[in-house]
């Protein structure tokens, strides 16, 4: 089994796409505007990505990491319950917890999450 730093690292560039029902979980004023505008999904990938250095409206630092400890604070945890939520949780988790605590964990030996 391919380590979850490979498996990201080689989907570096697609998108991650979440339902309005994830996005609810995350920023449930954000999902509203979606379910508005008629909004089905979105590409979390920006979002998530840690060189963005603020979040849209909507979403917090507060939000994202009471999400994370939400879903076990763990890139393993997250990606069991997101699975069949977010088209691809490997790499949303991983995403998110680059956001939350930053990338070192992925230059990290012998540390699996």
């Amino acid at each position: 089994m391919k380590k979850i730093a490979e498996i990201i690292s080689s989907k570096v560039s697609n998108p991650i796409w979440a339902s309005v029902e994830a996005v609810e979980l995350i920023c449930p004023e954000c999902a509203e505007r979606m379910r508005k505008l008629g909004v089905k999904r979105i590409n979390v990938r920006p979002i998530l990505s840690a060189k963005w250095e603020t979040l849209p409206r909507g979403w917090t630092k507060k939000s994202l990491e009471s999400f994370w400890e939400g879903v076990g604070g763990s890139v393993t945890k997250c990606i069991e319950k997101m699975e069949g939520v977010v088209d691809d949780p490997g790499a949303f988790c991983a995403a998110l917890k680059d956001r939350v605590e930053g990338t070192e964990w992925r230059h990290e030996k012998r540390k699996r999450d």
